[in-house]
């Protein structure tokens, strides 16, 4: 065909083309329902939203209908550094037990866990270890403002005594054992004269300077804590509350918080 026969044919053909799309645009709306979205309660899961989808295909063969429940977006978590999850102030509890040494860096990680300024319940059950270790609980219990119901389990001796001294509230059994000693000092590695000699100077300032401290946390006087230091005494829990720096509680007499609530409530 000619170039002339040739650009009518094409504008035949774009025409007829703009005429079916026309014809297949106007149909589908005068026929197809557009998609709806409702919300309501899902009769599967009560009190969850569900999104029904209504379509239909553009032949009218099929129509869909199904139920999901939704969803809703929740504010991101805040960042904590200290809580624990679930934990609130006056609900921890931390058990404090083995020896200190060994378990120093495990028990100074549960209490740096729980809230600054809170309130708990530190369960002790140790037969002691370095007195550093034993300071150094102490430090954080007093620095960090904690203010824990003090409990002594089983036994609370040489530096265990330490942090359990740092506790304001402090409690013991009729069963309750405490060793006072004085200080040890042992080294399994070679060590030359004159670092012996400082060592031997230092403790003698270091146990000085721990009984001072004992003194004050516990509020006594310090002739008390030498008499049960030199040369060592196991004090048992109803000598302790005689002295004044513990308060007793029974085995079988409730619980722990029933008992110090009625020994708070008792005139």
């Amino acid at each position: 065909m000619a170039t002339g026969q040739w650009q009518v044919f094409w504008v035949l053909m774009f025409g007829l083309a703009g005429v079916f799309v026309g014809f297949a645009w106007v149909k589908t709306h005068a026929t197809v329902e557009g998609a709806k979205l409702r919300l309501g309660a899902s009769p599967a899961v009560a009190g969850w939203p569900r999104i029904t989808y209504d379509q239909s295909s553009v032949f009218g063969a099929t129509r869909v209908s199904e139920d999901r429940p939704s969803f809703p977006l929740r504010a991101y978590p805040t960042l904590t550094s200290t809580g624990r999850i679930g934990t609130s102030k006056g609900d921890w509890e931390v058990m404090l037990s083995g020896d200190l040494t060994d378990k120093q860096a495990e028990l100074a990680d549960k209490l740096m866990e729980v809230p600054r300024r809170s309130r708990g319940t530190l369960f002790i059950d140790s037969s002691g270890g370095s007195v550093f270790s034993g300071l150094a609980l102490a430090s954080i219990i007093r620095l960090r403002g904690l203010d824990p119901v003090a409990i002594v389990a089983g036994e609370c001796s040489s530096a265990a005594i330490v942090p359990f001294a740092a506790c304001r509230r402090r409690f013991v059994t009729p069963h309750s054992a405490l060793l006072f000693h004085p200080m040890r000092w042992q080294s399994e590695e070679n060590v030359r004269m004159e670092e012996a000699a400082e060592w031997a100077r230092y403790f003698q300032v270091l146990e000085e300077d721990i009984d001072g401290l004992l003194t004050r946390m516990f509020g006594c006087e310090l002739s008390l804590i030498q008499q049960w230091t030199r040369p060592g005494r196991f004090v048992k829990g109803p000598e302790l509350v005689e002295a004044g720096l513990a308060q007793l509680v029974d085995l079988f007499d409730g619980d722990l918080w029933s008992q110090i609530s009625r020994k708070a409530n008792s005139p």
